[in-house]
């Protein structure tokens, strides 16, 4: 299998997990909270991928510096994700998710500038769109005629920090899982967000408290779903075109409303469905002019 069809096929199994999850997680999180739901996260997706790396499919290497840069990178991703929530706190949603869509721009940028990776002028044309078609689809129109409050520019200003933060945090990443390997990297991030977020908890003085069963099975098969995302997105930034892995990663809220028309029964509007033709355009192109 050539380079380009690996990170397609990568990509979308990344994109479809990532998207069936995140939509999964709106009801958890409103049962036991989004701080609890995060310890619960990291601690099972550590648990999930350890199993993987004790089944020894996938090369690794041991190195202690890498691993302790590794655990220091997740103090980026967090402060990233808690600058979004604060955005999406104070904000409008269809405001703060699409600046906060500029990770994966920064993430792209600082990969092709720093670790060499070489696209064509096609390639950049069709990542461009999947970018757009995931802007779009996040894109309130109503809120961007609304006048904009006191609220709302500093909202913009928490994801475009958020923005930044994570675009970091996804090529950085990049680097120790090129030593450690797509599966002990992804096992130190989620520890040092395990610990992150059990001192967040603890800080808090929240307690964890066991939800019933039926919320517990969908935890589990969440975060069943968030671990082959994790192994497919490092394995692809490792083995494939990180460029494409990232944009296909992004795209992952163009699964979660397609599961929301089916599943919920959301109407889609016109935005939405051009925004699916977009992303779906510029799949096919990566793959047939590439």
């Amino acid at each position: 299998m050539d380079i380009i069809t690996l990170s397609i096929f990568l990509g979308l199994i990344v994109m479809v997990s990532l998207g069936i999850a995140n939509s999964m997680t709106k009801n958890i999180t409103a049962k036991v909270g989004v701080d609890q739901y995060m310890v619960i996260r990291t601690f099972l997706c550590v648990l999930f991928l350890t199993g993987i790396f004790f089944v020894g499919l996938f090369e690794y290497h041991f190195d202690l510096t890498q691993i302790l840069f590794g655990l220091s990178l997740t103090l980026i991703g967090y402060f990233a994700l808690n600058f979004l929530y604060r955005g999406l706190n104070i904000g409008k949603i269809g405001l703060v998710s699409p600046v906060s869509s500029v990770n994966v721009v920064f993430a792209i940028l600082l990969t092709t500038v720093f670790l060499g990776v070489k696209l064509s002028v096609v390639q950049i044309i069709a990542i461009s769109a999947i970018v757009a078609g995931v802007v779009l689809i996040r894109l309130d129109p109503k809120a961007l005629r609304d006048h904009l409050t006191k609220n709302d520019k500093t909202s913009l200003n928490y994801a475009l920090i958020s923005g930044v933060l994570m675009g970091i945090f996804l090529f950085a990443s990049q680097i120790p899982t090129r030593t450690l390997g797509p599966i002990l990297a992804p096992i130190t991030f989620e520890s040092g967000s395990f610990l992150v977020g059990s001192f967040v908890l603890l800080y808090r003085k929240k307690k964890i408290t066991l939800p019933e069963i039926r919320t517990s099975v969908s935890i589990v098969i969440a975060i069943a779903l968030v671990t082959v995302a994790t192994v497919g997105l490092y394995y692809g930034l490792k083995n494939g075109n990180p460029a494409i892995i990232l944009a296909l990663y992004s795209s992952n809220p163009i699964v979660a409303t397609v599961y929301g028309a089916i599943v919920h029964k959301e109407r889609l509007t016109f935005n939405q469905y051009l925004a699916i033709a977009i992303v779906v355009a510029g799949v096919i192109s990566l793959r047939v002019f590439s």
